[in-house]
């Protein structure tokens, strides 16, 4: 049997099987030896009570009697109901229920709740999350809130940094000034739990159109380890090595980002690869990690959001894209 979806709580709830009669037999062995055995739970979409479709863990159970209950029979059909157990279908993802402790309750209305919710289990559920290390959502109702790590709050904490500080807009995150202005993540490269220098990925997503000379993404001792979306006619990665791949582009706003697996360097727009290049790493970008900021290159853009982990493959690259376009437009960010 396949569903698109588990269905829709309160739980427990049922799935009726139709089984002609000649599999009746198979299904009665599967719930003596492995209904009554335990079955082991699995991760599926089920729809929440607000609409939501998240993975949740579910588990086939059997009733009280010790068997599936035999709903009825036609002449040729059993149908059968089985009880499917969903945990916390009540509730939000627990990264969203500590990101909304973390930065204050009384910060959060149903609705941003409801979005920040979302995009974690969408996340989730394009298989993306597991990835990510350092996940932020500028474009925010509150500063504090956008420069929280939604990942691991209360780590990797982003601290406004330069004589003139990036401006923060509501809903559409920090712009810089091109001079000093940056966001320091308060944190080194070499410090994320899993991140090596052959395995990393970093995306920006910025709603600012045109050229800028200045690096979206780096550290703040080398540009070793470095993102600049658009001089007007490049995007330029330094996957930590002293190579610069340029990409052709002439486009300043969307999700831009790398990946690296091994020597191989993916380099994505908006969710398609655009290229692949190839070159060992050799280390690090030296200093905390700062967007808006690659050593002395600062930048003049609006980033709304920052994504930093392991590597990722399209799959999920585009998956990333889906989810935070998703969340972007619903704050009105973009169209």
């Amino acid at each position: 049997m396949r569903r698109k979806y588990i269905g829709r709580p309160p739980t427990p709830l049922s799935i009726d099987l139709h089984l002609s009669l000649d599999k009746l037999p198979i299904f009665d062995n599967f719930v003596e030896f492995g209904l009554n055995m335990g079955v082991t739970p699995f991760t599926a979409p089920v729809v929440l009570p607000n609409g939501l479709i998240v993975p949740r863990k579910c588990q086939f159970s059997i009733g009280e009697n010790g068997f599936a209950p035999l709903s009825y029979m036609t002449w040729n059909t059993a149908i059968i109901s089985l009880v499917v157990k969903v945990w916390n279908w009540r509730g939000y993802e627990d990264e969203a229920r500590a990101l909304f402790a973390t930065t204050g309750e009384q910060n959060w209305d149903d609705e941003r709740r409801v979005r920040a919710n979302a995009f974690i289990a969408g996340m989730k559920q394009d298989g993306v999350w597991d990835s990510l290390r350092i996940a932020y959502l500028f474009a925010n109702r509150f500063s504090s809130i956008g420069r929280t790590n939604m990942k691991a709050p209360g780590t990797y904490t982003a601290a406004l940094g330069g004589d003139t500080v990036p401006a923060f807009s509501i809903n559409r995150g920090f712009k810089g000034d091109g001079v000093s202005g940056h966001l320091d993540l308060g944190g080194t490269l070499a410090s994320v739990p899993g991140v090596t220098p052959d395995n990393m990925s970093v995306f920006v997503w910025s709603l600012t159109t045109g050229a800028d000379t200045g690096r979206e993404f780096g550290t703040i001792g080398s540009t070793l380890s470095s993102l600049q979306i658009s001089n007007g006619t490049i995007f330029r990665v330094r996957a930590n090595s002293s190579t610069q791949f340029d990409t052709p582009n002439t486009v300043g706003q969307g999700l831009f980002g790398f990946s690296r697996n091994g020597n191989a360097v993916n380099i994505y727009r908006n969710g398609e690869l655009l290229a692949t290049q190839t070159e060992a790493p050799t280390a690090f970008g030296s200093g905390n990690m700062s967007i808006l900021r690659s050593m002395n290159a600062f930048s003049a853009r609006q980033i709304a959001a920052v994504m930093i982990g392991t590597s990722v493959t399209p799959e999920q690259a585009a998956g990333m894209y889906r989810q935070v376009g998703d969340y972007l437009r619903a704050v009105g960010a973009v169209s």
